[in-house]
């Protein structure tokens, strides 16, 4: 892992760019957890863990395609952070049911669509609205309008 100050650097370019085009997670939520949990623990939260890694992963994806000095470098490392996360990402849905769970499913899919393995986000983006079935979310938004 990053040490914990580069991976808050990183954390506030996710939330400056990509979260606030497709805010899935909380900022404040996740620059909290960041600061106060780094590293994150794969066996005590693996929820935690992968949502760590969609932030790197996508951090380096967004400084790749702002510098294309460093793409090369970048990319590697965002591909680095993609492979662990999908060691893990099957085994999510079968955890208990949260908000964090399908937030994290749904960032996966979105990493995915970016790539040529984007079939498989499908299977996230389903995984996360059963999530969100079984959490009774829909009946929380009908109430809301």
């Amino acid at each position: 892992m990053v040490r914990k100050d580069r991976a808050l650097h990183l954390t506030h370019g996710f939330l400056a760019a990509c979260n606030r085009l497709f805010p899935v997670f909380n900022a404040a939520h996740v620059l909290r957890r960041m600061d106060q949990d780094w590293p994150p623990d794969r066996q005590a939260d693996v929820v935690w863990w992968a949502t760590a890694l969609v932030v790197l992963c996508s951090a380096h994806r967004l400084r790749a395609m702002s510098d294309p000095s460093e793409a090369e470098e970048e990319n590697r490392e965002a591909s680095r952070y993609l492979g662990e996360i999908l060691e893990v990402a099957p085994t999510l849905p079968y955890g208990k049911p949260s908000l964090a769970t399908a937030q994290v499913l749904l960032a996966i899919a979105t990493l995915l669509r970016g790539t040529a393995m984007s079939d498989p986000a499908r299977m996230f983006v389903g995984s996360a609205a059963h999530i969100l079935q079984d959490l009774d979310a829909h009946k929380v938004c009908a109430l809301i309008s």
